[in-house]
């Protein structure tokens, strides 16, 4: 998978909080998803600009500290009753985050575009994985 540049970060994170994490929510998150949260979270990196299949741009601003991680995780399961694990975020407060819910979105990336659309258009995928997400970011001055 590819490595981001990291710009900077705030906190330090071991696989055992992680596997405490799916342990208490009764699931397996992928090794490059767990390995990708260890070195990136509570950062920003150079790599922000993300294009779906659709060509549609997105901007990430910074992944989630884990802590924030696993409030929101429980905020959205009691509130959307989905298994969204937000990992990152955009400029405007969009979350991108890991489907875990069973069936066919299972492992897919999502963007929770909570503030401006109607609950039936909130959640829309972007990535069909963690790993293309994350290989499909770019610098900017990689578009020029």
């Amino acid at each position: 998978m590819k490595q981001l540049n990291k710009k900077y970060s705030i906190e330090n994170l071991n696989e055992s909080t992680i596997e405490n994490f799916e342990d208490v929510n009764k699931f397996i998150l992928d090794n490059k998803f767990k390995e990708a949260i260890i070195k990136y979270q509570g950062c920003k990196v150079d790599e922000i600009l993300f294009f779906d299949k659709s060509n549609e741009m997105w901007v990430l601003n910074a992944f989630f500290p884990f802590i924030e991680i696993t409030q929101l995780y429980e905020e959205f399961l009691r509130e959307y009753k989905q298994k969204l694990i937000p990992f990152a975020y955009d400029p405007g407060g969009w979350h991108f985050c890991l489907c875990m819910d069973e069936g066919a979105d299972y492992g897919t990336i999502i963007i929770n575009r909570w503030t401006d659309y109607l609950p039936e258009e909130q959640f829309l995928k972007i990535a069909d994985t963690f790993e293309e997400f994350i290989n499909g970011l770019k610098r900017e001055d990689e578009l020029q």
